[in-house]
């Protein structure tokens, strides 16, 4: 009888195991679902890829600003391809398409993909199904429908190959080395995090030698990755920008970052987000990973690569509030090989959830991100998708941007940066904006005289004449839009809770 009830448990939890991880991949896509839209983001993208498809090719100036000029800079829209690609999914299957294609998208990266490098590795059981849910749970920290969507994918298939790599006994692998170009090909195109692809394919190729040179392993060397490094760099001059976009690359990571509180290292407040939680527990984790299993001398080539991807996945996570989905990756491909070396023998439960789910296999995948898209468009019924959606922490100026539709006033704007991505999506004939949330496009000369003049600072006047400011559109608790009010040369056009715009009383301009 005692036989009997064991071997019913031992199928009803690989059951149950099953029937939870898809409903924890349909919640996944649901939430997702009901945050990604929060960024304001979102609109200068959708706007951009509409201005590229409707013109049929790329401007050669900002077609949204007029502010440009004042940055010395090329023009370069390094992400051209992603807008493309959201808008035309935007105007084919309208933002609940939009919002499946980005559960999917982030399923694949943040489940499929960690559950995949687990397997390959040798983790199985619940060990590799828990600590897929981790990783998970851990990409919270920064979903968005952005053009990292596409990074964090490319990125988890480049570690995938070069696992597989390590793996093999070969000397040169064709297949991968085509692979491997072709994607750096499209990411160039897509993300300029490309620059993270050629960093793993550097390192990688790094450690097989140093690993040779110290006598690690004694296999031959494979010399698949050096080659498609040495090829992937000239792959990403394939683009509309050829050499110019590696010249423009510095121009994004500009002090303007520093006023990002996406781009900051973790710190005391980041206690305070529940989103946070997931990778602080990745990091326990990992830390035991290392001190318990990752001291032992490499036995494969490659195998120093994976076993230093933890530690600086984690403390690039540390580092970078907005790097924490690739240093999630990292983490779960240095995790999944230090674990796999040292694999103890599995329990029948354990050989049941790795007969249920099998993640190289069309059949589970598609089953996967079905559940989770299904979440996504479930979740559209109950938040109607709107771009972009309102939050705490942003309200988008829907009424004041239907004002300015029908009593645009003359000359300048002045404007907050998201209000100027709202303007750009949503009014298809918007006035040209001083600023939005593409700063590398403005340099931090014109960011930091943005805030001269929006917190009315000394100087602030003298600005305003220089840009030739006719108009304000700010919200109406700046010190800016106080002193204007209060401005016998200016009128308050319109106000609400959200937004204030105000203008001279004589146009001097008429621009």
């Amino acid at each position: 009888m005692q036989q009997a009830a064991r071997l019913k448990m031992s199928k009803l939890i690989p059951a149950l195991t099953v029937a939870s991880f898809v409903l924890f991949l349909l919640f996944y896509g649901a939430c997702i679902s009901g945050i990604v839209l929060r960024e304001p983001d979102i609109c200068f993208l959708l706007a951009s890829g509409r201005w590229i498809v409707e013109n049929g090719h790329l401007p050669s100036t900002d077609p949204f600003s007029y502010s440009t000029i004042y940055h010395n800079q090329p023009y370069v829209i390094e992400k051209w391809l992603t807008e493309v690609i959201f808008f035309l999914l935007w105007k084919l299957t309208s933002t609940t398409g939009l919002l499946v294609f980005d559960a999917i998208m982030l399923t694949l990266t943040f489940a499929v993909m960690p559950y995949r490098l687990y397997r390959l590795s040798g983790v199985g059981g619940l060990k590799a199904l828990l600590l897929t849910i981790l990783a998970t749970l851990t990409s919270f920290c920064h979903l968005a429908v952005r053009p990292e969507i596409f990074s964090y994918l490319f990125a988890a298939i480049y570690l995938e190959i070069l696992m597989r790599l390590s793996d093999s006994n070969r000397i040169l692998h064709w297949p991968s080395v085509i692979g491997l170009v072709a994607m750096m090909v499209l990411w160039a195109n897509l993300h300029t995090l490309f620059i993270v692809g050629l960093l793993i394919l550097a390192a990688y190729a790094g450690c097989i030698f140093l690993e040779k040179v110290l006598r690690l392993t004694d296999k031959k060397t494979d010399w698949t990755v050096p080659v498609a490094l040495a090829l992937c760099v000239p792959a990403t001059l394939i683009t509309p920008y050829g050499f110019t976009l590696w010249q423009y690359l510095p121009n994004i990571f500009g002090p303007f970052n520093n006023t990002n509180n996406e781009m900051q290292p973790i710190n005391m407040s980041s206690l305070t987000s529940v989103g946070m939680y997931p990778f602080f527990v990745l990091i326990l984790v990992s830390a035991v990973v290392l001190v318990r299993k990752a001291l032992n001398k490499p036995r494969k080539p490659g195998e120093l690569f994976f076993k230093l991807l933890l530690p600086i996945g984690i403390i690039g996570g540390i580092k970078t509030i907005r790097t924490i989905p690739i240093s999630d990756l990292f983490a779960c491909a240095g995790m999944a090989r230090i674990l796999g070396l040292s694999q103890q023998s599995k329990t029948s439960v354990d050989e049941k959830i790795d007969e249920l789910f099998q993640p190289m296999h069309l059949g589970w995948i598609a089953t996967s991100l079905a559940s989770a898209g299904l979440g996504a468009y479930m979740m559209t019924s109950i938040i109607p998708p709107e771009i972009p959606q309102s939050s705490a922490a942003f309200h988008p100026p829907v009424k004041a941007v239907e004002f300015i539709g029908k009593n645009r006033p003359a000359g300048r704007m002045l404007n907050d940066p998201h209000f100027g991505n709202v303007l750009m999506w949503q009014l298809e004939e918007a006035p040209p904006v001083f600023i939005d949330s593409r700063y590398n496009l403005y340099g931090n000369t014109l960011l930091q005289d943005y805030w001269t003049m929006a917190e009315n600072q000394t100087g602030a006047r003298q600005l305003l004449e220089k840009y030739s400011i006719d108009w304000v559109f700010l919200k109406p608790e700046l010190p800016l839009i106080k002193a204007l009010s209060q401005d016998s040369g200016w009128t308050v056009l319109y106000q609400d809770s959200d937004s204030a715009i105000v203008a001279r009383k004589r146009q001097k301009r008429d621009k």
